[in-house]
């Protein structure tokens, strides 16, 4: 097992995650808003298209806001890891290779695959190859007829 320790966190980094969580909530937001916004307007109730308008206007700062919020917190988090120590993680290298389909989620793992399958034209310790194939000859359709009739002569 290996420790880690996170140092800091990319301010750009941190704006798009954000914006990416934030992203959903905010488009549902506007589009309640401008449902609002229509119905108040057809019906002629200024109150209704009132809080449309600011359900459509609200999650734009919504997600700006939050953005610059998660780049402060970003900017932040690096100055105290760096003076008092950062978040540390614990994390465990798996070196497993499955050729049979994932252990542990119904499926069952198969054996490894050879490394120099039967019938192969490498020699796998080596690395070098043993034979070299040679293309299948040509049928006679595809012949140069000129050729042919020359080493005839």
């Amino acid at each position: 097992m290996k420790k880690l320790e996170i140092k800091g966190i990319g301010t750009i980094s941190a704006l798009k995650a954000v914006t990416y969580i934030t992203i959903i909530p905010a488009a549902l937001l506007f589009l309640i808003g401008l449902a609002m916004l229509l119905i108040g307007i057809a019906v002629g109730e200024p109150g209704l298209w009132g809080i449309g308008l600011a359900y459509t206007i609200m999650p734009v700062f919504i997600v700006g806001m939050y953005g610059v919020i998660s780049m402060v917190i970003a900017l932040l988090y690096g100055v105290l890891a760096k003076k008092f120590g950062g978040l540390e993680l614990i994390v465990e290298e798996k070196n497993e290779l499955v050729f049979n389909g994932p252990s542990g989620n119904g499926y069952q793992q198969g054996a490894p695959a050879p490394i120099n399958p039967p019938g192969s034209p490498y020699d796998a310790a080596n690395q070098i190859q043993l034979t070299k194939p040679s293309p299948p000859p040509l049928p006679n359709q595809f012949r140069n007829s000129d050729q042919d009739q020359n080493n005839n002569k």
